[in-house]
């Protein structure tokens, strides 16, 4: 069995923030492993909000508190 993974960068805006939580949500059932899943951050920031996915969800961790 071969396990693949989609790689996307894309610029969202703060008001389209609940759509990417809406697609993580859909994809959560699926990642074959538990641990990290990504990150986004601000456009001109360099801190990082860093999501896993965890027994089919995915997760929110603030690296920056």
């Amino acid at each position: 069995m071969y396990e693949w993974g989609p790689h996307s960068r894309n610029y969202w805006l703060d008001d389209d923030m609940g759509e990417l939580s809406a697609i993580l949500d859909l994809l959560a059932p699926h990642v074959a492993e538990d641990g990290f899943g990504g990150y986004f951050r601000e456009v001109y920031e360099a801190e990082l909000t860093v999501f896993e996915f965890r027994d089919g969800a995915h997760l929110v961790r603030d690296l920056n508190r």
